[in-house]
């Protein structure tokens, strides 16, 4: 699958199985955006083997029990 010139967006995407999902689409070109909570020490861990493919990542905070953040999420 060629994800290159394509944005993923994880939610999830810092820890388990969201951050094995992100690295898995950025192995395949993407760029990716990770949603989280928290942006902890987690989340930089996984953002440095992204940038290390050449994929752009951004961390976004967001707390999808709230409605306003998904579109948020997909605007940031």
């Amino acid at each position: 699958m060629d994800l290159k010139e394509k944005v993923c967006l994880v939610t999830g995407g810092t820890k388990g199985i969201g951050a094995a999902a992100a690295l898995s689409l950025a192995q395949e070109g993407a760029a990716l955006a990770l949603a989280a909570r928290h942006l902890d020490d987690e989340a930089v861990e996984i953002q440095r083997p992204i940038e290390a493919l050449g994929c752009r990542c951004a961390l976004i905070v967001a707390d999808f029990s709230q409605p306003a953040d998904a579109p948020r999420c997909v605007h940031e």
